[in-house]
Formats: structure tokens, C-alpha cells, sequence
């Protein structure tokens, strides 16, 4: 099972080159950092810019990718990674073959995860050239030189699991890329305001929030507890009857 599990994630790497899941990695995250660059630009003179300002601007790069372009995110990738079966009869040809389904539906899984923690640190590396622009504007050099988020990226892929998992189930239950997508959609909509009461812990899109930018240490932790908890549990849970229903079908 080990290695037939490493082939399948060797294949459906193989198989990114047909999708665009390449350029998502590399260009969402620039979408972010471009988005609050500007906003920094246009909303005072930076050449103003102190320490709190710095702690504001990595904060607020952690902040708009957790609550809003990562679960987003998370639904295109799944989407993508499994939409090659759903439009290629692809299911049609892995039933033929002496693969488990478990080890598919485990493999597009772990690559989605990999591909979402790449994103998070493509996220930090675009964030420390919009530090840099915004130094090239007159802004003083930024002394934390992204450590902020840079240490946030642990927790957010760790608190980003259970989304993952469910939007990869969604995806491989759907050939519909319109169905992940608005899950994803309405899911985030509901983060700041479910987020930002107690019944976050029930919500697993307010945990990347929680992980990273609540306000004491003690829900911090409780985030990076729960997530990979949950996902474990979820994880488990999908696969079963992920591998069911395509041997139904």
C-alpha cells in the first residue's frame, strides 16, 4: 500500500501539467499581496510606515489569504486535481486497474495538502517583494522581514485541513466544478461573523482565521488542536465512502 500510494502521487503530479492548478499556486497568492500593496499605497504615505504599521501590513496579508483567497483556493485545486477522472472518464479507466481506491482518493488528497502549504509560502515570499516595493516607495525597512507570517504558515496549513478534506470529497463526488466552488463561496462568507463568536469551533472555515489572528494564545492552540483532529476523523470518514460510491457508480 505504501508504494502503490507514492506511484499514484508520482501520476497525479504527472497529470498537473494538463491543469491549471500550476498557476494558481504562483498567481493567487501575487493576487493578494497586489491587492494590499495597493490598498497600502493609496491609503496613507508610507514613508510613515512604523513597526505597528509593518505588524499591520503582514497581519493583514495573513488575515485576507486565511478568511478569504485560501478556502477559495482550496476549492479550485480540489477541483482541478480530481476533474481530470470526472471529464476523461478517468474513474472508468482506475476501476479497470489493480489500484486501491483508497490510495487514489489518499494521493489526489496528500496533493492537494503539499500544493496548499506551497501557496502559503509562495503567499510569504510575494509578501517579502511587496515589503520590498513598499520600501522602494519610501517606506523605513520592515525589521521583522516577514517573520510574521512566515511562523503563521505552519498553523494555517495545519488549520486549513478540514476544509481541504472536505472540498477534495466534494470534488470527488462532483464533476461540477460549480458545486466546491460555491460551497467555498458561502463558506467564507460566514467566517468573519461565525469566526468571531463561540460556535467557531463547529465551523471549520474559521479555524485558518483562528489559528493565526485570534486574539489570546489559548484559542490559538484550541484551532491547531481541533483541525487536524477533525481532519483525521473527516479524512477517514470520506475515503470510505469515496471508494464506495465509485464502485457504485
Amino acid at each position: 500500500m505504501p508504494q502503490q500510494l507514492i506511484t499514484l502521487f508520482y501520476v497525479e503530479t504527472l497529470k498537473l501539467k494538463r491543469t491549471s492548478v500550476v498557476l494558481m499556486v504562483f498567481v493567487l497568492p501575487l493576487l493578494v499581496i497586489l491587492f494590499l500593496l495597493g490598498l497600502a499605497l493609496k491609503s496613507q504615505d508610507v514613508s510613515l510606515f512604523t513597526a505597528e504599521n509593518w505588524q499591520k501590513w503582514w497581519m493583514g496579508v495573513a488575515a485576507l489569504w486565511s478568511y478569504f483567497m485560501l478556502p477559495l483556493f482550496i476549492a479550485l485545486i480540489s477541483s482541478a486535481i480530481n476533474g481530470n477522472e470526472h471529464k476523461n472518464e478517468g474513474w472508468r479507466l482506475m476501476l479497470s486497474l489493480p489500484v486501491s481506491l483508497t490510495g487514489l482518493y489518499s494521493a489526489k488528497c496528500v496533493l492537494s495538502a503539499l500544493l496548499t502549504l506551497l501557496a502559503s509560502l509562495m503567499l510569504w515570499f510575494y509578501g517579502l517583494l511587496g515589503a520590498g516595493a513598499l520600501t522602494l516607495f519610501g517606506a523605513p525597512f520592515d525589521p521583522t522581514a516577514g517573520a510574521i507570517l512566515l511562523f503563521s504558515v505552519p498553523s494555517l496549513w495545519l488549520a486549513s485541513l478540514p476544509v481541504l478534506v472536505i472540498q477534495h470529497a466534494i470534488s470527488w463526488r462532483f464533476g461540477n466544478i460549480i458545486i466546491p466552488l460555491s460551497v467555498a463561496v458561502v463558506a467564507t462568507m460566514g467566517i468573519v461573523q461565525i469566526g468571531s463568536s463561540e460556535f467557531w469551533v463547529y465551523y471549520p472555515w474559521s479555524y485558518m482565521m483562528m489559528a493565526t489572528l485570534a486574539g489570546n494564545d489559548e484559542l490559538r492552540q484550541q484551532a491547531l488542536v481541533i483541525a487536524p483532529a477533525l481532519a483525521t476523523a473527516l479524512f477517514w470518514l470520506s475515503a470510505q465512502f469515496a471508494a464506495i460510491n465509485k464502485r457504485a457508480g
